[in-house]
């Protein structure tokens, strides 16, 4: 996977055109970079398979699908961060304290975090948040079908119990929301909340930070389960990645 600033089918990876800004229910959502609508060509023709899925950088900045990035390319995304990033810091100057990353199998989240914690001087908390397994997951729409079931939109309820149904039949497995149609993944719980640290105030303004906006359930479960734990505060969040398609720029 080579970057090159002036080839932007997937991309903008200069200062200019950077930051993303979004919104997803009420959570205030920065992107480092912006993915273009280009991006998400790969993914129309279900019949094709391609290597990347839509968005091979991510990809191979994972090691995954056999994609790589050689360092010279790595150097130059790396050009414009420090801009990009100061823009996003001074939008948030004064408004987040805490930090925390979200959960993956790759370390981009963490580092965007860690970047963001030293340079905003923010008090950085790893591992607040676990992965759901199969039967967390499920946990509060089981009841819910169970108990309520008209309360869910008879478009959805048999698709959500099919997944359900699938889930339970391996509950020890870790959750994963690509093998949930898009249009349901919102009923289902793909984070749990780890011991939370004796000394973190209710009012604590958190900043979530991901690799990847793509539906945002990620950070409305992370939302959802600081709210429930008591964190009243609102929260801000930042991804490396904007969803696919132009966005409001900071």
């Amino acid at each position: 996977m080579i970057v090159d600033h002036a080839v932007n089918g997937h991309l903008v990876t200069t200062v200019d055109g950077n930051p993303a800004f979004d919104k997803i229910d009420h959570l205030p959502i920065y992107s480092v970079f912006q993915r273009l609508f280009d991006s998400a060509k790969a993914s129309r023709d279900r019949g094709q398979k391609v290597r990347g899925d839509n968005f091979p950088l991510i990809y191979a900045l994972k090691g995954l699908d056999e994609l790589t990035i050689p360092f010279s390319s790595l150097k130059r995304l790396n050009e414009s961060i420090p801009g990009i990033l100061a823009v996003i810091e001074a939008q948030l100057a004064g408004q987040v304290d805490v930090i925390a990353p979200m959960p993956s199998s790759s370390t981009l989240a963490d580092m965007l975090a860690c970047r963001l914690a030293y340079d905003m001087k923010l008090r950085y908390v790893p591992r607040l948040f676990s992965k759901a397994t199969n039967a967390q997951a499920i946990a509060d729409i089981a009841q819910v079908l169970e108990n309520d079931p008209k309360s869910i939109p008879r478009g959805d309820e048999k698709t959500v119990r099919n997944v359900v149904q699938h889930l339970r039949d391996r509950p020890e497995e870790a959750f994963t929301s690509k093998s949930v149609q898009t249009s349901v993944r919102h009923y289902f719980t793909p984070l749990v909340l780890n011991a939370v640290p004796e000394d973190l105030a209710a009012d604590s303004r958190f900043l979530l930070v991901d690799d990847l906006l793509s539906t945002g359930g990620t950070l409305i479960s992370a939302d959802k389960r600081l709210a429930e734990a008591g964190f009243g505060a609102p929260r801000q969040c930042v991804t490396w990645f904007s969803r696919a398609g132009k966005k409001k720029r900071v």
